[in-house]
């Protein structure tokens, strides 16, 4: 009998997969293309369903869930060389990964290569051994700082990198450490406008994730603390999914708050700079970007942030006075004012990254106003939002602040979702209607140029205006 409701919630869980799973097979391929072995194993799990729903737990269904549960897993495993706590290989479908983790997929091939009764043992350890020696070698001979430069690697040299996933098993860079000026800021922070620094963070993909491990901790909230100016409070507003295995667990977000409130408030309160911290949970059905962007801004328009700095959680500010002098030329614009943004470069490597466009993004209170309180259009979930950002208020109010560098550590975590690239075709309509939303509110306020602002030139992808 089961000795805890949770035991039948779980065996119902794997009997609707099993059900769906088969369906599925029988529609695609037909029953001819269905062994006679698969389709005994889950006729024999569907006959434990339905004792399991008479509340009788027979012993061979356990048995009959686990072996199915394994196939799957060393299927999987060998056919997208997925590495057990490392990368997915080329297992990129989100269904495929959340199957993975719900059924233990990581610990059942740990557990079998123990055994050595494992193709993890027998077949990939030894070409996990020579892609660990590679990417040590390769590092070595060629200066590549996992997650900042590639050094002298070539294009080719590049692409192995990556598929062996060398960035998930070196070790990460430590920061160093970068001084400041440590004296005390004048006046009352509580007068202070706040500039609201909104990001997401995911977990998904991310080996033993954690303060070592994660770049928010390693570059992002480290450089907000060395680059926090007087003048300004800052509100670091975290979006998290609802069901990420690190942020949604009420312990571990006790240890991120105790390591900002160390690392970041407490330093800065010395100097009189206020900085709080707003974790904002979602449910993220289709596990992207711009639900959470949308989440973080409102909730930081609630707060009363009179700017907002769309970074992402791999972002790194390498530069000091980028609060000053981005609402000083924000400010220059006049209402309803437009949208900055850094330079994307490194300054020890001297490689630039990618400032065809705006990929961070720096507003003022009104644009949210302008917007409804919805700061990118919901029909851009992934990539094009930076693109929306940066061509809707036109050449005249958009700028680039080509001495104000971040780093923007993309291959520290590789991309952790899948684009949506049908979605591009959408930019242009959208960037038309978000210019005449603008020209309207100009109209409506009394401002002129609105007519100006829509026939305004969009044309400088690559060649951004800047100061």
């Amino acid at each position: 009998m089961w000795t805890h409701p949770e035991h039948g919630t779980r065996l119902l869980v794997s009997l609707l997969v099993v059900l769906v799973s088969t369906q599925v097979a029988h529609r695609k391929f037909g029953a001819a293309k269905m062994t006679r072995k698969v389709y005994l194993q889950r006729a024999a799990l569907l006959a434990c369903g339905a004792a399991a729903l008479a509340a009788v737990l027979v012993p061979a269904c356990d048995a009959a869930s686990t072996k199915v549960t394994k196939a799957w897993c060393h299927t999987m495993h060998k056919r997208h060389r997925v590495k057990p706590h490392v990368n997915w290989g080329t297992m990129m479908d989100e269904r495929s990964q959340e199957k993975w983790m719900a059924l233990l997929c990581d610990n059942e091939l740990v557990e079998a290569s123990k055994l050595g009764g494992s193709e993890v043992a027998t077949d990939e350890t030894p070409a996990l051994n020579q892609d660990i020696t590679w990417c040590e070698s390769t590092q070595s001979s060629h200066n590549v700082v996992p997650g900042t430069t590639w050094g002298t690697l070539s294009a080719a040299g590049q692409e192995t990198w990556r598929n062996k996933a060398c960035d998930a098993i070196l070790p990460k860079p430590t920061r160093p450490a970068k001084s400041r000026d440590m004296t005390a800021c004048a006046g009352d922070w509580a007068s202070a406008p706040m500039i609201a620094i909104c990001f997401g963070s995911t977990t998904r993909g991310v080996v033993n994730p954690g303060p070592e491990t994660m770049t928010l901790f390693r570059y992002l909230l480290p450089s907000v603390q060395e680059t926090a100016e007087c003048g300004f409070q800052y509100g670091i507003f975290i979006g998290y999914d609802v069901g990420d295995k690190y942020w949604d667990n009420p312990q571990t977000r006790d240890v991120v708050a105790k390591w900002i409130d160390d690392n970041v408030v407490a330093p800065l309160a010395k100097l009189n700079i206020k900085v709080t911290l707003h974790l904002v949970s979602l449910l993220n059905k289709i596990k992207k970007p711009g639900p959470v962007f949308t989440a973080v801004t409102k909730a930081a328009y609630d707060a009363g942030a009179q700017y907002f700095y769309r970074i992402n959680d791999d972002t790194e500010f390498l530069e000091n006075r980028w609060s000053s002098s981005f609402v000083k030329e924000l400010l220059s614009l006049g209402k309803p004012y437009g949208v900055i943004g850094p330079f994307n470069g490194n300054l020890v490597t001297g490689q630039s990254g990618n400032n065809g466009i705006l990929v961070h993004d720096f507003t003022h209170r009104l644009h949210m106003e302008i917007f409804e309180q919805i700061y990118y259009p919901v029909e851009l979930v992934d990539w094009w939002m930076d693109d929306w950002i940066t061509f809707v208020y036109g050449k005249k109010r958009t700028r680039q602040g080509r001495r104000h560098y971040v780093n923007h550590h993309v291959n520290a975590h590789g991309q952790r979702y899948q684009v949506a690239m049908a979605n591009g075709q959408k930019l242009k309509g959208l960037v038309d209607k978000g210019a005449r939303i603008i020209a309207k509110w100009m109209d409506d306020n009394g401002i002129e140029g609105g007519a100006g602002l829509i026939s305004d030139d969009r044309s400088y992808i690559g060649a951004l205006p800047q100061f």
